[in-house]
């Protein structure tokens, strides 16, 4: 009869012969047989829901110390009900366990009250959910305790492992801690990550601890008996496991004290503390449960001494910490990672020296698979080019190179990596998102930009392409490719853009890895914007606080604003920021200042090999500055390039520049022209430098300097040549009213002026 009360409350304690054969899963199906003969089968093996109101009235008869709450049990189905427990030890497993007995001396001074939960040493609440592994829960939850609370590092250890890897035959049909404790001991514990949890047996969740690194041994286990003080004495050390009734009173505990005697012991768990003044002060445990943070108080249950039979096959396993430590900075993972970029791996090492390391990196989690490197000088620091593949959850663990079990150290938080991409245009496409091919290919180039997520490149084949692209990501568009996109010609294959409203928008998202390459921007119009002034802007380029590069482009036709109205760059406007702009040609574009380029604010704009020529101003009025270049408090640094026939500006017809800093450096000026002052270049106020130019030709229709009027401003002359300028007033080469500077190794030939001298 005894037998039979077992099955109903599904004890799973079975002959040893089951537990411990290799073919137990013949042998539970044979068992199961048994069951179906006897009880019938379908829904009415499972043990059905509690009856709630009976435990409310006996609970209120003991005097009401804790609370029935339906909502966890109506929340399991028939398979999870009848798989709550699994705590089935084999024949004669007293015996063994004491064998491992350890008594404590009787210490009177025992604290009153231990909570390892609060004191920082439990690991979260997990779920068996349909699979009775409450053994292995309880025993891998003790491994993760001890190593938090004496190695300092949590981690989430593999209940699956210990399922498919034992070599008793322990299972979701039952076992018990010590089966748990040999893989512990004599194998390693590994990550959930690598071996996840499936609930189920071999074959279905075969045994895959052997492709994957361990993170917890013990040195073997010690049996509590079944004494308060001694469970007590033990807890000082960390939890210990203990068998408990798990039937139907101990599924509807909601809250409280959890008194109720109990009938058999079905189920291990976690004792993490205890109260001498819990329950009336009859004292209680704090146990973690393995049915999810849905049970109880967030999965815990406080258990008055000796109810439900707590306190029966108590074990504790013996754990000593790794002799290194090892801790990662914590700064690693507080930022965007982005792939084939180089990044610095930093680390602390403090115990027993440590030659080399050895570093691993998990892509989805701590299932360190993919190598960094190994036999690493153990300098503390490891330059890291990441690799390219996308992740919110990367992490990276460092351990000597002799093995885990010396120590290890994992990054604080979660790596985000965003990894690298290409995405195709071209007309021959069939324009299918996310243009990861070239037979998919789009046929907008700013709908291939907005597909990309990461530091994503985006070819685009030769052809005529109109609209709008906006970088405000780490994209790179690279045009000028042939159909097979094998190779990058921009005079066989010119990819040629045309848009409104600035053709292309750069943010401060795009950083310094924005690209615009082997484009030719032609006939386009700026964009209405409020900076740097209210106004049409950049016609082709409008770039705000990011610092992309240009390169290999022609900026050819574009327009700033509509007729006369107000617009500043007519190919590109600069506003913050730090472009470069590599071997570029910027011809026949127009503002109403900064024929070619406005650059304003903090900005620093760089120009490398770029050449300059025709672009004017759409009005020659004293207001309309700057026929090639405008620059207002911001810096341009230009080095080699021509700056060569801009001109119809009020004054500077190659530059103007006020209140801020340019540098020309092997720079060909010539034959531009103004018509106020200033021929090629006016520096009202600012830094102008000039190194080794070429000033040839420049005029002003009235006023001073035919090549450069200085006028309040800081001017420093180096191994300049001034031939051929002229101006009708005041210095022929150069004017320069209230500057300081510098004028070294000069040379000044033939350039003439109406009123004093030819410089």
């Amino acid at each position: 009869m005894q037998a039979i009360v077992q099955i109903a409350k599904f004890c799973f304690i079975v002959p040893e012969r089951f537990v411990m054969s290799r073919h137990s899963a013949v042998y539970s199906a044979l068992f199961l047989l048994m069951v179906l003969v006897l009880f019938g089968s379908g829904p009415a093996l499972a043990a059905g829901e509690p009856d709630f109101d009976a435990l409310r009235r006996q609970a209120a008869e003991n005097g009401g110390h804790w609370e029935v709450d339906e909502t966890f049990s109506r929340s399991l189905t028939d398979e999870a009900r009848a798989n709550l427990n699994g705590y089935a030890p084999p024949a004669g497993y007293q015996a063994e366990l004491e064998k491992h007995l350890k008594i404590y001396p009787i210490n009177k001074a025992l604290p009153t009250n231990l909570n390892w939960r609060d004191l920082g040493g439990i690991t979260p609440v997990k779920n068996q959910a349909s699979c009775g592994s409450c053994w292995a829960f309880a025993a891998t939850a003790e491994m993760e305790a001890f190593v938090k609370i004496y190695y300092g590092v949590e981690l989430d250890l593999s209940e699956q492992q210990v399922v498919s890897c034992n070599p008793y035959g322990a299972g979701c049909g039952g076992g018990w801690a010590d089966a748990a404790y040999y893989i512990f001991q004599q194998r390693g514990a590994v990550l959930e990550n690598c071996h996840p949890y499936m609930q189920a047996d071999p074959p279905t969740a075969p045994c895959e601890e052997a492709d994957y690194k361990k993170y917890a041994w013990i040195d073997g286990f010690n049996y509590i008996s079944n004494d308060v003080e001694q469970i007590k004495a033990a807890l000082q050390y960390g939890p210990v496991c203990t068998g408990i009734d798990g039937g139907p009173a101990l599924e509807a505990y909601g809250s409280g004290c959890f008194d109720v005697p109990g009938d058999v012991v079905n189920h291990l768990v976690l004792i993490v503390g205890y109260d001498d003044r819990a329950c009336g002060n009859n004292g209680a445990w704090l146990i973690k449960n393995s049915w999810g943070p849905g049970f109880g108080e967030g999965g815990y249950v406080w258990v008055q001494y000796g109810a439900a039979l707590t306190g029966r096959s108590v074990s504790q396993l013996q754990y000593t910490a790794p002799p290194v430590t090892i801790t990662l900075d914590a700064n690693l993972g507080a930022g965007v990672l982005y792939g084939d970029q180089w990044t610095d791996v930093n680390w602390t090492t403090s115990g027993p020296t440590v030659p080399t390391v050895d570093i691993w990196l998990g892509i989805d989690g701590d299932c360190n698979d993919v190598l960094v490197a190994e036999n690493v000088p153990n300098t503390g620091t490891y330059a890291w080019q990441v690799p390219n593949m996308g992740t919110d959850f990367g992490s990276l663990v460092v351990y000597p190179s002799t093995g885990t079990d010396q120590g290890y150290g994992f990054n604080k938080d979660p790596l985000k990596i965003i990894g690298h991409k290409t995405r195709y245009v071209s007309t021959q496409g069939s324009n299918t998102a996310p243009y990861e091919s070239v037979a998919t290919a789009a046929h907008n180039i700013g709908a291939a930009v907005n597909a990309c997520t990461g530091t994503d490149t985006v070819l685009v084949a030769g052809g005529d392409y109109l609209g709008n692209i906006t970088l405000s990501s780490t994209v790179k568009v690279l045009g000028s490719w042939n159909e097979s996109f094998t190779v990058q010609d921009r005079a066989a294959h010119p990819s040629r853009l045309q848009g409104g409203s600035s053709a292309v928008h750069v943010f401060s998202g795009a950083g310094d890895f924005g690209q615009i390459d082997n484009f030719i921007l032609h006939d386009c119009s700026g964009g209405n914007s409020s900076e740097p002034v209210g106004g049409q802007h950049g016609g082709a380029i409008f770039s705000k606080g990011a610092s992309p590069t240009f390169s290999n482009c022609v900026f050819a036709d574009n327009r700033a604003a509509v007729g006369l109205g107000l617009g500043y760059g007519g190919a590109v406007c600069v506003v913050d920021g730090a472009p470069v702009f590599e071997n570029c040609e910027f011809r026949g574009n127009i503002a109403s200042s900064g024929g070619a380029v406005g650059v304003f604010g903090t900005a620093h704009a760089t120009f490398i090999n770029c050449d300059f020529a025709v672009n004017t101003l759409s009005d020659s009025l004293g207001s309309n500055l700057g026929g090639a270049l405008y620059v207002d408090g911001a810096t341009v640094t230009m080095t080699g390039g021509t700056v060569i026939n801009n001109g119809a500006a009020g004054q500077g017809g190659a530059l103007y520049l006020t209140a801020g800093q340019v540098t020309f450096d092997g720079v060909e000026v010539r034959n531009n022209r103004a018509r106020e002052g200033g021929g090629a270049i006016m520096a009202n106020g600012g830094s102008l430098t000039l190194r080794g130019v070429q000033l040839l030709d420049n005029s002003t229709l009235t006023g001073n300097g035919g090549g450069v009027n200085a006028n309040a401003a800081a001017l420093n002359l180096r191994n300049v040549r001034a031939k051929g300028n002229n101006a009708p007033n005041i210095g022929g080469a150069v004017s320069a009213f209230s500057a300081s500077g510098v004028v070294e190794n000069c040379l000044f030939d033939g350039n003439t002026s109406g009123s004093v001298g030819g410089l």
